[in-house]
């Protein structure tokens, strides 16, 4: 099974650039499409030239708009994902309830100790075993 994982904030950031550029570029090709209207150049090849801009901002105009549309379906995709997270966690992530011994510095265990001295259960590898004093310690044998 594949693991997923999505930092969402940076790729809410992303989306954001990618809209800025689209706009960006809108800007920047009627600020040259003013600029082509209004050279002071009379003639047949300032019309061709013209045509010719004007072909070429359209194509810009719609490469522009698969950014906004794209950034769109990143936006959307974004807002899923953190519903899906908010649907597992009961809301707010914040709201997670984790086990005592799963936060940092916590002196809490996993698990009780028995009163019979026995070993504790569960056992969990990963924590650190409690020390448990032996009610019966055996005397050590001197030579």
């Amino acid at each position: 099974m594949a693991i997923l994982h999505m930092e969402t904030d940076s790729v809410r950031a992303m989306a954001s650039q990618l809209k800025q550029v689209a706009d960006d570029l809108r800007t920047q090709g009627m600020t040259l499409n003013n600029s082509a209207q209004t050279v002071d150049w009379m003639g047949p090849s300032h019309d061709e030239f013209v045509n010719e801009v004007n072909g070429i901002l359209r194509q810009l105009d719609g490469q522009a708009g698969n950014g906004t549309a794209l950034a769109k379906r990143v936006e959307d995709e974004v807002a899923e994902w953190e519903e899906r997270a908010n649907a597992l966690t009961g809301g707010a992530l914040g709201s997670i309830h984790l086990p005592e011994w799963l936060i940092p510095g916590s002196p809490g265990l996993p698990w009780t100790i028995p009163d019979s001295g026995s070993t504790p259960n569960p056992p969990n590898p990963t924590m650190p075993q409690p020390l448990i004093k032996d009610p019966d310690p055996e005397p050590p044998i001197l030579l």
